[in-house]
């Protein structure tokens, strides 16, 4: 009850039987969904008292945010007082499915940077894919060493996103797409996957994604997509999949054979 200590006994009342709807049934999708398979069965109060309890009502819904907080402050032992302490809040009901041991970091271009690449290279299960400038500056992975005297080259020549990419025959998702191993200043000497994008071969806008993950280091085994392209993972499209993760901002349940338990 911490969390209705403000609100009047009505508001209190109607705001409670909202939230036990949605811990109950793990989803809300609408007030009226919520309405019509649990609340109508458990309390005799019309669907616009709730419409009006989240539109009208004089509640300041930050307190619910804060009084979680509290709790979960609460909740770190003596132990760990002197630690650093990360709280993850997400505020999505949408379910999730299986055991994610290896973590990929979806971003736009202003995240993907030194601060949060530099992040990336210090976890064996950690991975990013995400947007990148257009006209980040590129290069081929550095030539074989030769037998030749002098300094070895630190990578190859430099790629241009208009000429040096391969576009798929046809669309994969909304976007044909072509894909190759680069050297990045983002990155360092750890070489990457880069990605580009066009909703046409010839004049379509282009789009740049970098990634981390190699796809075939990867084990996919719940293929639980309901749409294309990410439920169709033969071997020829399998080097495409990281770009619609990034897209569609999911990712399938995977589990790569490269990281331990």
């Amino acid at each position: 009850m911490i969390y209705f200590e403000t609100f009047s006994v009505p508001t209190a009342d109607t705001l409670f039987l909202l939230i036990l709807s949605i811990l109950t049934l793990e989803s809300a999708h609408s007030i009226r969904f919520l309405y019509q398979h649990f609340l109508s069965g458990i309390t005799e109060k019309s669907l616009n008292v709730f419409y009006y309890a989240c539109s009208y009502a004089k509640v300041d819904y930050s307190r619910f945010m804060n009084t979680t907080a509290r709790i979960a402050l609460k909740l770190i032992p003596d132990s760990l007082q002197t630690q650093p302490v990360f709280l993850c809040v997400d505020d999505t009901m949408v379910s999730k499915f299986g055991s994610k041991e290896h973590i990929i970091i979806l971003c736009d271009s202003w995240y993907t940077k030194q601060n949060l690449v530099s992040i990336v290279d210090e976890y064996p299960n950690l991975d990013l894919v995400g947007n990148a400038r257009i006209d980040s500056v590129m290069y081929d992975p550095a030539p074989a060493r030769t037998s030749r005297r002098g300094r070895p080259a630190k990578h190859g020549r430099r790629l241009s996103v208009e000429t040096d990419f391969t576009f798929s025959n046809e669309k994969i998702g909304d976007y044909y797409t072509g894909i190759r191993r680069v050297l990045t200043k983002i990155f360092g000497n750890r070489e990457v996957l880069a990605y580009v994008t066009a909703t046409d071969k010839e004049n379509g806008t282009k789009r740049l994604f970098f990634s981390t993950v190699f796809p075939e280091d990867l084990q996919i085994f719940c293929a639980w997509q309901e749409k294309a392209p990410l439920n169709q993972t033969g071997s020829d499209r399998m080097k495409y999949i990281p770009v619609p993760w990034k897209i569609r901002r999911t990712a399938p349940t995977f589990r790569s054979p490269l990281i331990p338990d």
